[in-house]
């Protein structure tokens, strides 16, 4: 009986490295985290200034803690259902970016209020990707009680299971509406 010869065979599929930066929809340099299935698709990618800023030291020599990827990752899918829902509650409040809008893009501030720690900021945008896909980009993240935000953003304040939808005009956080679970 003759022995089978073994054949060398090209490799003509890429190889991607889970490490890489790739280009999403809101920001040319970001890395894919997690995709989940939630009934929709939901792709969570981190920019590479959020990236940095817990893997490096940033520009005061010192490195973020508290904004790992799992601790940024469990509060944005802590915060999607209350996303959904402000969005279909609120007539003038969808943060979703599509493809053909001509407007800056619109990012929100997720908060996680913590008890025995400084609150978990974290800014993302929301992208529409197709009709079962949806981009989450974490723009960058930070520890801290009084974190910046701009005028006529939308913040979600998370309490345990709890929300409260804020907007913050003219220098004041102003309650829009807020959801006990």
């Amino acid at each position: 009986m003759k022995r089978r010869r073994i054949t060398m065979q090209r490799v003509t599929q890429h190889i991607s490295d889970p490490l890489d930066f790739v280009v999403n929809n809101a920001s040319n340099q970001a890395r894919s985290l997690e995709f989940r299935d939630v009934g929709f698709n939901i792709a969570v990618y981190g920019d590479k200034h959020y990236i940095l800023r817990f893997s490096t030291e940033d520009n005061t020599g010192e490195r973020r803690f508290g904004i790992t990827i799992r601790e940024t990752l469990n509060l944005i899918f802590k915060t999607i259902k209350h996303i959904l829902y402000y969005i279909f509650k609120i007539d003038n409040f969808n943060p979703i970016n599509f493809p053909s809008s001509k407007l800056r893009n619109q990012r929100i501030v997720l908060i996680d209020k913590l008890l025995d720690q400084e609150d978990l900021n974290v800014v993302v945008e929301i992208h529409f990707d197709n009709i079962e896909t949806y981009e989450f980009t974490i723009i960058t993240a930070m520890r801290v009680d009084d974190f910046n935000i701009g005028d006529g953003q939308y913040i979600i304040e998370m309490t345990n299971n709890s929300s409260v939808l804020k907007q913050f005009v003219r220098g004041t956080k102003k309650v829009v509406d807020d959801f006990d679970n």
